[in-house]
């Protein structure tokens, strides 16, 4: 009876560990956003539930890079960004 206690608690604790990880995995996406033609990439980053973070990078349609953005998070308000840009003309 005690062996399979143990075994049951083994189960469950490596099911919690599991769930636990993979819930963190899902939370950062990378993002791409590309413009119309489907080739041209117009946008990279990374999504943490739906928010962006991190640096982000816009681009021209000609591919040129646009602007290049880092989005932190401000510590103890959730869901508050605040965001420090660079930005760059786009040669003709």
């Amino acid at each position: 009876m005690k062996h399979t206690t143990i075994l049951s608690l083994k189960g469950t604790l490596i099911l919690l560990i599991l769930t636990v990880v993979f819930s963190f995995s899902s939370l950062a996406q990378n993002h791409k956003k590309y413009w119309p033609d489907g080739k041209s990439l117009k946008e990279t980053g990374e999504l943490v539930n739906g928010n962006k973070q991190g640096n982000w990078k816009t681009y021209h349609q000609n591919g040129q890079l646009e602007s290049e953005i880092n989005y932190t998070k401000e510590s103890g308000k959730t869901g508050n960004f605040a965001k420090t840009a660079r930005y760059t003309a786009q040669a003709n």
